[in-house]
């Protein structure tokens, strides 16, 4: 017989809490949990846990609970929809990919503008060289955000 798990353990394997994975069950992205007979308490084989773990990086990386649907979907429909679903993890993945580049912007602004103050506090007054900093960060920030 399979290993079989609490809801409280598969949040606690996944870093789902079990509200979501209730609410993912409600809505589909989660196949209906088989329950013990007695206490009617969710009883989730361990290979589920692949599959929550999958969700939770589909959503931590943003993609839409729709587009999250739709690949469920496609699953329960089998090896004729590989395509597709790996058509959606490249379109993902790029999407990811292009927020990451925005994401390394945005940390370079926030160097700069710490290393802004820093000249700023050591040398307690406007100098060149922040000035010079200043008209960078205005520069960069034009061109990137």
């Amino acid at each position: 017989m399979e290993d079989q798990l609490t809801i409280r353990e598969v949040a606690k394997q996944t870093g789902f809490s079990e509200h979501n994975l209730r609410y993912y069950e409600r809505i589909g992205l989660i196949m209906p949990i088989d329950r013990n007979p007695s206490s009617r308490h969710r009883r989730y084989a361990s290979t589920a846990i692949g599959w929550v773990t999958f969700l939770r990086c589909m959503r931590a990386t943003g993609m839409p609970l729709v587009q999250m649907r739709r690949y469920a979907d496609l699953v329960q429909k089998g090896a004729s929809t590989a395509g597709e679903r790996r058509q959606m993890l490249v379109d993902h993945k790029r999407t990811v990919e292009a927020r990451i580049r925005e994401l390394q912007t945005i940390v370079t602004f926030i160097d700069k503008k710490i290393e802004y103050h820093e000249v700023l506090e050591e040398t307690g007054e406007q100098t060149d060289d922040t000035r010079r900093m200043i008209k960078e960060l205005e520069a960069m920030y034009k061109e990137n955000l």
